[in-house]
């Protein structure tokens, strides 16, 4: 049986707030986060959310859980 690894990865960022990364190179995972509301950061594997800052928790929450 053959597993498969996490498509996405979370965190924070001091510079950059709440990313995520698209740890299987997945192009159906990039479509996922800029319709979450992630950006790609220029030279760098990371997504960054936009938006306003109360609102971002809940909305990374639900870009995992898709």
């Amino acid at each position: 049986m053959v597993t498969a690894g996490p498509n996405v990865a979370v965190g924070t960022h001091p510079q950059h707030g709440i990313v995520a990364t698209n740890a299987a190179g997945d192009p159906r995972v990039t479509q996922l986060l800029v319709q979450a509301g992630f950006y790609r950061v220029k030279d760098t594997a990371l997504f960054a959310m936009t938006g306003p800052l109360n609102d971002r928790q809940v909305r990374a929450t639900a870009a995992v859980a898709s």
